[in-house]
């Protein structure tokens, strides 16, 4: 399709495009907590004046990402046709919008990361929209549910505990990003340097990992490794990681609790 945008418009939607991606960059990597204006702006290799012609602050970023996530994804989950006569079957339909939507998450993993380094963001705004773009992603996924069963393309479920499942194997994806970067740091010479310091500490240790659970005091938190902590994505700073066992968990130092834990990541 020819596009009917004047040269100047073009020029100031792909700058707008070449913002909001050096953006997504500087989110996963620092956090929301940790990231800044000027961070955006190093990355996107622009003037100070050119970034606020077209946002007026970190949190404006912030949203316009999750407003284009969100337009991208109502182009991947929708409705399933089964009234144009030449569209595809059902099955496939579904078929697409599944593994188009995973895709997307895939290859896109700057966004990826941003959703899950964000959602354990200080910031009450930020949170608050990260909050409303999950409820969006799942009001989405659950009509999309209920028309499959109109249809009876899927059967009889409960579409708000099935949205909520899917949204749990969106975090599954994110979760193997961050198993690939570890797996890919323990893989290299140093690494298993790494590995043997870190394995070494937790034969001391015995304790569970749960979530909400209290560190205990009598027992050290053990130390990060500089090259696993440089392959994980920016927390804020009264969030940790650590390993406990083979799991990394992270923990708010300052109340010593367990605030989410990922399984098995220290290899053997």
């Amino acid at each position: 399709m020819v596009s009917t945008l004047d040269p100047g418009d073009r020029a100031k939607q792909e700058r707008r495009r070449q913002i909001l991606s050096a953006a997504k960059v500087v989110f996963a990597e620092a956090g929301y907590h940790g990231a800044s204006i000027h961070a955006i702006i190093e990355r996107a290799q622009i003037a100070r004046g050119t970034f606020y012609l077209y946002f007026e602050s970190k949190a404006a970023v912030f949203d316009s990402i999750l407003d284009e996530a969100m337009r991208d994804l109502r182009g991947r989950i929708h409705r399933i046709d089964v009234e144009t006569p030449d569209a595809q079957p059902p099955q496939q339909q579904l078929r697409d919008q599944v593994f188009g939507t995973l895709d997307y998450i895939l290859r896109d993993r700057a966004l990826a990361t941003l959703l899950l380094s964000a959602g354990h963001t200080p910031d009450a705004e930020a949170a608050e929209r990260l909050d409303q773009f999950f409820a969006e992603v799942h009001g989405l996924l659950e009509r999309a549910m209920e028309s499959g069963m109109e249809i009876g393309l899927l059967r009889k479920v409960h579409p708000q505990l099935a949205a909520a499942a899917m949204l749990g194997m969106f975090r599954g994806v994110v979760e193997q990003l961050i198993r690939e970067r570890a797996q890919k740091v323990f893989a290299s010479l140093h690494g298993a340097q790494d590995n043997a310091v870190i394995q070494d500490e937790q034969s001391e240790r015995n304790v569970a990992a749960r979530v909400n659970q209290r560190y205990p005091v009598d027992v050290p938190i053990s130390t990060m490794t500089a090259s696993v902590l440089a392959s994980l994505p920016r927390l804020p700073p009264e969030l940790q990681y650590r390993f406990l066992g083979r799991h990394l968990i992270l923990i708010d130092i300052g109340a010593r609790i367990i605030v989410d834990y990922l399984p098995d990541v220290l290899p053997r």
